[in-house]
């Protein structure tokens, strides 16, 4: 679909399948655009790194960061993918799904353990994430990397879809247990921002 022949000259033109991936690039371009004041505000509120997020396919990928300004910090790449079951931005998109996509994603295999606090068991990992809509942000606490924890809220459009999460990444020693209600409101209601900049409308 990149490319397709006219019958009569036999010559190649750009096929729809390139206008779907042109119209996904422009989209990513303007979330980045959207979010950047948010991901500055976040940033500040917060005092830690801020990050911006997609789905390609389960996982979820960075597509922006604004760096804290701690010596300190947890910093990462844009383009980096995160594990889907035990980062906070891969939790915001995996809750996303239908339960019929989940329970499929779910049942293809192991979820991988990166620390001793990682959940592995999907029914477990299920229940959790049935948390994490309900609570509006999810949460890591030290389960993919030691010292570190992290909170992400999603973001939607027009329809009200999931289509991407924006959360923080902090020393455990900084974004204690205590902090995480505070930090996953701001988390929320910065993510809630882009979503209204996106055209949706809550409650809508």
């Amino acid at each position: 679909g990149l490319v397709a022949q006219e019958p009569d000259t036999h010559r190649y033109q750009p096929g729809m399948e390139l206008v779907h991936l042109g119209r996904r690039v422009l989209d990513r371009v303007e979330l980045r655009s959207v979010a950047q004041p948010w991901l500055r505000e976040l940033r500040n509120r917060t005092g830690e790194s801020a990050h911006l997020a997609v789905a390609v396919g389960p996982r979820a990928v960075y597509v922006d960061i604004v760096e804290s300004g701690e010596a300190l910090n947890v910093a990462t790449e844009i383009g980096r993918t995160a594990e889907p079951h035990c980062t906070a931005i891969g939790k915001t998109l995996l809750a996303r799904l239908p339960p019929d996509e989940l329970a499929a994603l779910l049942a293809q295999g192991a979820l991988a353990r990166f620390t001793p606090r990682t959940i592995t068991d999907p029914h477990e990992l299920a229940a959790h994430l049935a948390e994490v809509r309900e609570r509006g942000h999810a949460t890591d606490d030290e389960e993919f990397t030691p010292g570190v924890r992290c909170v992400a809220a999603p973001i939607r459009d027009f329809h009200g879809a999931v289509i991407a999460t924006m959360g923080i990444s902090g020393p455990a020693l900084r974004v204690t247990l205590e902090r995480l209600p505070e930090i996953g409101a701001i988390a929320i209601e910065c993510a809630d921002q882009v979503s209204r900049l996106l055209g949706h409308r809550q409650g809508g």
